[in-house]
């Protein structure tokens, strides 16, 4: 299963497609434009499992309260009043009077070895539930993200699935005037009409990815935003990103990332789990005090009364339990095992997980700075077509060729681009935890772009 350590691996993947720029940062909010850090924000609002995950550490909290409580002095107070009606049989007389009891009682623990494991046991569930709420934190943006990048990247499809169909129309077009002159044959005629049919095909199939690409994102947000941002290629394609050293990035990993912390924390509470069963065989000193007011308890005697108090140290020491003692430790002893085993599987994980992302992120660095300069080249290939069909020397068709090939590349390098940042961030999310100030700074590279809504499929 692939290590969800790269949960944040999208974050700055979902304006991906490289759409043309016209600038506003990314945490500049308007009405009909939802950036990116809003979508998760509203998303972290609704999602079932991140709230679950925030109850289990207020349960968890609660939990560490309960074993603090423990250890704190307890005090009750008991007291029973009654009205007695007396009937002596001798005297033949009947009374009546008032009987009282108060009974005031204070413990406190001396040696409790189970309550002072059970203290550490708390803290280091606490310390696993928040590792675990940090990681549903970045899967939850991992799925969000990636929606989000679909969103975009399909509507960057459906403008390349265009271009093209213009253009295969424009080649099929002229296919028939030439025949039409004699100047061409009825095969260039076929073979340009079925190019013009598999790219009408190709647009039907980008308008579906779009509206798959949609549902998967309004399944996060509750509603589908009117637009989204980009990125301006231009601009992140000159901006290098830098990763420390692999040996470095494994080091760190090992024990600061989401994952192994977490599992690191559950090793703890197993070791907890074993001191607390083996406790069972110790003794445990409780210091108490008890203070008593008695009046009219004695039936004989109604006017009967007496005050005490009372202060000592109670020692109990466990002989036998029927071997329920030593089957906890047994048990207990089992589980911590198999944690051991799910850390060590789990950092052997990170560390191939790291490796695989850090080749991902080289191969596609080089790959984007080639699509960077095929796409700029591109540009100026459509710039002199369009040129020189206001001359007079070019055509319709060229120009319409140059502008489907600058869509095919701005395609190409947004996916690769998106592929690259992926790598890049789950490196980093692998390597440690992500906070939500160092996301923010991310996300800045995103920008508006001034075009129509992304959220709508084009008809």
């Amino acid at each position: 299963m692939r290590i969800q350590g790269l949960v944040l691996a999208s974050l700055l993947v979902l304006g991906g497609s490289g759409l043309p720029a016209g600038l506003v940062l990314a945490q500049t909010s308007t009405p009909a434009v939802m950036g990116p850090w809003m979508a998760l924000e509203r998303a972290r609002s609704h999602n079932a499992e991140l709230q679950a995950a925030r109850q289990d550490l207020k349960s968890a909290l609660e939990e560490l309260n309960k074993a603090q409580a423990q250890l704190r002095p307890s005090i009750t107070l008991g007291y029973v009043q009654s009205e007695v009606k007396r009937n002596d049989n001798q005297s033949k007389k009947e009374s009546e009077y008032t009987s009282l009891n108060r009974n005031l009682s204070v413990r406190q623990p001396l040696y409790r070895k189970g309550l002072a494991v059970a203290i550490e046991r708390a803290e280091q569930r606490k310390a696993a539930v928040e590792s675990t709420l940090r990681y549903q934190e970045q899967a939850l943006s991992f799925k969000l993200m990636g929606a989000y990048a679909d969103v975009v990247l399909a509507q960057t499809q459906m403008q390349q699935a265009q271009a093209m169909l213009q253009w295969r129309q424009a080649q099929y077009d002229a296919a028939l005037q030439s025949r039409e002159r004699g100047l061409g044959t009825l095969l260039q005629v076929n073979d340009a009409r079925t190019q013009q049919e598999l790219a009408g095909l190709e647009v039907q199939t980008a308008r579906l990815q779009m509206r798959v690409a949609q549902e998967a994102l309004k399944t996060h947000l509750g509603e589908l935003p009117q637009d989204l941002l980009g990125l301006d290629l231009e601009a992140v394609t000159s901006q290098g990103l830098v990763l420390p050293d692999l040996e470095a990035l494994s080091e760190r990993a090992l024990q600061d990332s989401p994952v192994v912390r977490s599992m690191m924390s559950q090793l703890e509470v197993a070791r907890q789990d074993v001191e607390q069963a083996r406790s069972g065989h110790l003794p445990t000193v409780d210091a108490f005090f008890q203070n008593t007011r008695s009046e009219g308890e004695s039936f004989t005697n109604p006017q009967f009364g007496y005050r005490s108090n009372t202060f000592g140290v109670q020692l109990n020491i466990p002989i036998y339990s029927g071997g329920g003692t030593e089957s906890a430790v047994r048990q207990a002893l089992s589980e911590l095992q198999k944690v051991e085993f799910s850390l060590a599987a789990n950092r052997r994980a990170v560390i191939e997980q790291i490796t695989r992302d850090y080749k991902q992120f080289q191969e596609n660095a080089q790959k984007v700075q080639v699509l960077s300069k095929a796409w700029k080249d591109a540009q100026l290939s459509t710039q002199a077509a369009r040129m020189s069909l206001a001359a007079g020397v070019g055509t319709q068709l060229q120009l319409l060729e140059a502008q489907a090939m600058v869509q095919r590349l701005q395609r190409d390098l947004s996916e690769a681009y998106k592929l690259h940042l992926m790598a890049y961030l789950s490196v980093q999310a692998l390597a440690g935890p992500v906070d939500d100030e160092a996301l923010q700074n991310w996300l800045k590279l995103f920008r508006l772009a001034p075009q129509r809504s992304v959220a709508q499929a084009p008809r």
